[in-house]
């Protein structure tokens, strides 16, 4: 940028870009500033002061904006790093994922073989617990069965042996009721003898009575 004063009537040259790229350069023609100036009225001196500040001002400006601008061979070079820091990141991530992806396909597999120990042992163990169980309910049933038949064998020879006594005792009833028939026999037998004895005596008590009334009637006639 050229700064062009009037006191001394020399160029100076303005660089408004902090580093060493080149810039779209900016002029500003003091003289036409101050003329402009002194047309609405400023004195000269107020004019070129005004003029002076107002390139400084302007100077400043295009400084701080030179500072944080870049050029175009700086912006493709920036985002040519940029694409390469991003190409970095991307493979680091594939890597990283790959490695992951590896990691949790070895802790997939290995608790895919830890869930099958565990499906066998527990199957193993289900099979055992089944077997027992079923052993169990065997031998269970063993002794109901057992016990069952010591219960009828119980039965059945308390059966048999009321079986013997009710015979015993048929035995004896029908041993006492002969006996008691026998006697009632003997009784009937003997009260008929007693009772023919009874009817022997009657008659001959009758007779001998008979025979003295007429003993006595003929006595007596």
């Amino acid at each position: 940028m050229c700064h062009v004063t009037e006191k001394t009537g020399e160029m100076r040259n303005i660089d408004p870009v902090a580093n060493k790229q080149a810039s779209s350069p900016f002029y500003l023609d003091t003289l036409a500033v101050s003329k402009r100036l002194i047309d609405k009225g400023f004195q000269r001196g107020e004019a070129e002061a005004m003029t002076e500040v107002l390139s400084d001002v302007i100077t400043m400006v295009v400084d701080q904006q030179t500072r944080i601008m870049v050029t175009k061979l700086q912006q493709e070079i920036m985002v040519q790093q940029l694409l390469a820091q991003i190409a970095s990141v991307k493979k680091d991530m594939v890597i990283l994922e790959k490695s992951e992806f590896t990691m949790i396909r070895n802790d997939t597999e290995k608790q895919g073989i830890l869930i099958k120990h565990l499906e066998a042992q527990l199957a193993d163990g289900i099979k055992k617990l089944e077997g027992q169980v079923k052993l169990d309910i065997n031998l269970e049933k063993s002794r109901a069965v057992e016990a069952h038949a010591l219960n009828e064998k119980q039965l059945q020879t308390l059966i048999n042996k009321m079986e013997v006594e009710h015979a015993t005792t048929e035995k004896n009833l029908n041993a006492l009721e002969n006996k008691i028939e026998v006697s009632v026999s003997n009784l009937r037998t003997q009260n008929e003898k007693n009772r023919n004895d009874v009817f022997k005596y009657l008659i001959g008590l009758v007779l001998s009575a008979a025979t003295a009334i007429l003993a006595y009637l003929r006595l007596i006639s």
